[in-house]
């Protein structure tokens, strides 16, 4: 399985790298701090995000989602989820297991 949630200097940090397809539009990776959480915390808004941003990449790719508005788009997706909406967030709302 792979892992999203990276620790480094004391700070956990999200990392995911982007498809080669939607380089043009986004950076080949994004990485957000996610300070002030403990390991739990940070890998369950970690797998969150990771799942909802491999969405809205396919998406992406099929043009569901336009690609002028993609970047603004994954920015604040990313915030919801690492900052705040994901306490009111389950498992199950996203179909984890």
């Amino acid at each position: 399985m792979k892992s999203y949630c990276k620790e480094r200097k004391g700070h956990w940090y999200f990392r995911m790298r982007v498809p080669k397809e939607l380089h043009p539009y986004l950076p080949s990776e994004i990485s957000y701090s996610i300070k002030g959480l403990d390991l739990e915390t940070a890998r369950f808004r970690c797998k969150l995000l990771a799942n909802r941003l491999r969405g809205i990449f396919e998406q992406a790719k099929y043009g569901v989602i336009s690609m002028g508005i993609l970047n603004p788009f994954v920015r604040e997706i990313c915030a919801n989820i690492l900052y705040h909406d994901a306490n009111l967030m389950t498992f199950g709302v996203l179909g984890l297991t």
